[in-house]
């Protein structure tokens, strides 16, 4: 099962909601002490998504994979708006990729929504910011072929240059395209050499809490803020 955004199919690191839904009993189990294992000093790519307890209600994948380029561009590419893989593999090795990690957080509501948190390390501060930039813009692009998704941007306060966006489309809305409803969010904010994004995404409108959402990447946020690599 996947949601149509009226984009791309939406692969993202968003497995089907079922499997994620048939996940989310293990990863409560196995999930469990301090999972950001916060100290001084760095923090490694696994620490830099969300954490337990940061969004109310989700379980986050403990041990998530640390992707390579290539392989980070296969799960993400397809959720980009207008970007092609070949494009965003392009940006992303110019802005000096060195990996990536992409966490599912699971939810007892396996019919309900998706969220996802992901971290990329590019080469210095200037080239995450650049990777910022080239994401949100991509957000905020109307579907290819596609006339009848609402794109909202919204601000962010408390997390500098930080970049929000709510995609959706409301039942029997008119227009080419699929007629699905859905409603999203994405969240994105660069800091040091790090970009970091939190997406969301549900079948219908109102289940997602756009304040709980934003409150989760500020305390993300203001744990990261500043803490370099190991």
């Amino acid at each position: 099962m996947r949601i149509d955004t009226g984009c791309k199919p939406l692969r993202v690191t968003l497995l089907a909601l079922a499997v994620l839904g048939l996940a989310s009993a293990f990863w409560a189990e196995v999930a469990s002490g301090d999972p950001a294992g916060a100290t001084a000093g760095g923090l490694t790519l696994s620490q830099r998504v969300l954490q337990k307890d940061e969004l109310s209600g989700f379980t986050p994948q403990p041990n998530p994979k640390t992707l390579t380029l290539r392989a980070f561009v296969k799960e993400a590419a397809p959720s980009c708006i207008q970007t092609t893989a070949q494009g965003a593999h392009q940006r992303l090795a110019a802005a000096g990729f060195r990996a990536a990690v992409i966490s599912q957080l699971a939810t007892g509501r396996p019919n309900d929504l998706i969220v996802a948190s992901t971290v990329v390390q590019l080469g210095s501060a200037q080239q995450a910011q650049t990777t910022l930039q080239w994401a949100s813009t991509d957000s905020l692009r109307p579907c290819p072929h596609v006339c009848n998704v609402s794109v909202e941007p919204f601000p962010i306060r408390g997390i500098p240059g930080a970049k929000a966006v709510r995609r959706s489309r409301a039942e029997n809305t008119s227009g080419a395209g699929p007629k699905a409803p859905f409603e999203a969010y994405d969240i994105e904010f660069a800091d040091g050499a790090f970009f970091y994004n939190v997406f969301a995404v549900a079948p219908r409108a109102g289940i997602l809490n756009r304040n709980e959402l934003i409150a989760a990447v500020t305390k993300l946020y203001k744990r990261v803020h500043g803490r370099p690599a190991p």
